[in-house]
């Protein structure tokens, strides 16, 4: 029985990987003597991102100080790092052969939920330090970003936290200061003719096909959406 954990990893990362890379999850063995009918496998479905909103600061430290931070270093060692786009994980990089025969990809599918939460806190700013003191890991969540004079920016709380799409076929402005709950991205677009709805460019870029509207929430921005042809 594959696990839950190894069956999403596999969905998010099967268009990156070469076929050798994907992990050995239901092969019969192969010297069995019996002749298996071969069935073709029903298309599994997308596995579902991890609503990163909702991870407390317990569970960040708990990620932060177990196993998942080994996996991450040993990503780095194979030269690739795992990176999060809206609660899904993503390899950058080619894994080397020796990936696979340390069943890498298959440790990553096991502890999912925690590799991608160690990922997105130290994306976030989160830092880990050794205490020689206490023999203990020191986990310190980010600093509340300090306001600049040279540039515009956004105070990122939950109130101005919006999903990385959202229908909306009135076409009204996105609210001044909104901030992409996945990305923390402040610049989102809709379509220019029959509106569906906005969603951020940097989660969903737009893919050309048609005119679309641009819009920058950032303080101090001009808040007034801007017409451009893609």
């Amino acid at each position: 029985m594959v696990s839950r954990n190894l069956s999403d990893w596999v969905s998010d990362l099967l268009p990156q990987l070469a076929p050798e890379q994907v992990p050995d999850m239901a092969m019969p063995p192969a010297n069995d003597p019996q002749p298996v009918e071969v069935v073709p496998a029903m298309p599994s479905p997308p596995a579902e991102g991890i609503d990163l909103s909702s991870v407390t600061h317990a569970e960040r430290r708990a990620a932060l100080t177990g196993s998942a931070m080994a996996l991450l270093g040993e990503a780095r060692h194979y030269g690739v790092s795992v990176v999060v786009r809206c609660g899904h994980p993503r390899l950058s990089g080619k894994l080397p052969p020796e990936a696979t025969e340390t069943r890498f990809l298959h440790r990553l599918g096991e502890s999912r939920r925690a590799v991608v939460i160690a990922a997105d806190s130290l994306a976030r700013g989160w830092s880990v330090e050794w205490d020689e003191e206490y023999t203990e890991y020191r986990i310190t969540p980010p600093r509340r970003a300090v306001t600049a004079d040279v540039e515009p920016y956004v105070v990122d709380v939950p109130a101005n936290r919006r999903p990385a799409s959202w229908v909306d076929t009135e076409g009204k402005p996105v609210p001044d200061g909104s901030v992409c709950q996945c990305c923390r991205g402040t610049l989102w677009w809709r379509e220019m003719m029959r509106p569906q709805g906005w969603r951020c460019r940097t989660c969903h870029p737009p893919t050309g096909a048609v005119p679309v509207t641009e819009q920058d929430t950032r303080e101090g921005a001009d808040g007034t959406p801007a017409r451009i042809a893609s």
